[in-house]
């Protein structure tokens, strides 16, 4: 009996050692050319530029759909855009950040409409995806965080494998890796030119209240931006009339009153052909519309912060 089990933990420890490798080799190839490896070229214009500067934190909304450089050249002040997906989730969102926040920052949020009520606050399996691409980004997880790598390993495997592959595929085809198709101040832009592939659908999974732990977190983040002397501001991610739902945007309205909120939620509902592939990404030529909305919605509020 001593023998099996004896036998049983090595198989175990082995099977675990190889899994790791596997894990964070397939991540270092994907990050190479991957989507996730843009988070690094992100980290490395955070590190780089000068305060004050505009830090951009949210989903896919602002990965696909914001100019940075006009927000720059309008602003005045540096831009860096974070955002990336938003199963990542709000919190490694907030922490991969504190530590470059800087006196006289100031720190946009534009969250998605499913961060208030369906994706989970400490992110879904393509956080740890992430992780395996940008294993730095380990000392930005709490304790949960961390113990959902073992389970989420596999599937990260196989999506950095996938990546892999399409290096390959893309460069036959003569197109950019995902790395290619964001420029240098993290915005996604290989959409430029690209017709809409957006097909509409009524969503019907936001039938309940805004979650609690979702306005606790944001509020806890507001409060360590402003420790750091730097300003708070909450803005809204556009939204395709289809997929909207005023009642439940209402109720993220009210929940988010005491935060800094530049924005109306309802003026950015966008008519459905604004988008390119999904309600939230809008097309490349509908970005500065955004752009300069949330232009608008600083100076506007700028005296009131």
């Amino acid at each position: 009996m001593k023998l099996f089990v004896t036998r049983v933990v090595l198989f175990l420890a082995i099977f675990s050692l190889a899994a790791g490798i596997m894990f964070f080799a397939t991540g270092n190839l994907a990050a190479i050319n991957g989507r996730m490896g843009v988070t690094i070229d992100k980290h490395q214009r955070l590190e780089s530029i000068r305060s004050p500067k505009i830090i951009l934190v949210g989903g896919s909304n602002l990965h696909y759909g914001i100019n940075s450089k006009l927000l720059e050249d309008s602003l005045g002040m540096p831009v860096v855009n974070m955002a990336l997906q938003g199963s990542i989730g709000l919190r490694y969102m907030f922490e991969e950040i504190k530590n470059n926040i800087s006196p006289k920052d100031y720190i946009i949020l534009a969250p998605e409409d499913s961060h208030f009520n369906n994706v989970d606050i400490d992110g879904e399996s393509s956080l740890i995806r992430l992780i395996s691409a940008y294993p730095a980004g380990i000392k930005y997880l709490n304790f949960n965080q961390f113990l959902s790598i073992i389970p989420n390993m596999g599937i990260s495997i196989s999506g950095n494998l996938m990546e892999i592959r399409d290096y390959f595929l893309f460069r036959k085809r003569g197109w950019d890796h995902y790395r290619q198709r964001s420029n240098s101040y993290g915005d996604y832009t290989w959409h430029k030119d690209k017709a809409s592939v957006y097909k509409p659908e009524r969503r019907d999974y936001y039938t309940g209240n805004v979650s609690d732990e979702t306005i606790l977190l944001i509020e806890d983040f507001q409060k360590s931006v402003t420790e750091r002397k730097a300003t708070f501001l909450l803005t809204c991610s556009p939204i395709s009339k289809t997929e909207s739902d005023s009642i439940f945007l209402n109720k993220i309205a009210i929940s988010t009153k005491e935060f800094n909120l530049i924005s109306n939620f309802n003026q950015y509902i966008f008519p459905d052909d604004f988008f390119f592939d999904t309600g939230y990404h809008l097309l490349f030529n509908k970005r500065n519309l955004r752009t300069q909305m949330l232009i608008e919605d600083f100076k506007k509020n700028l005296d009131s912060i």
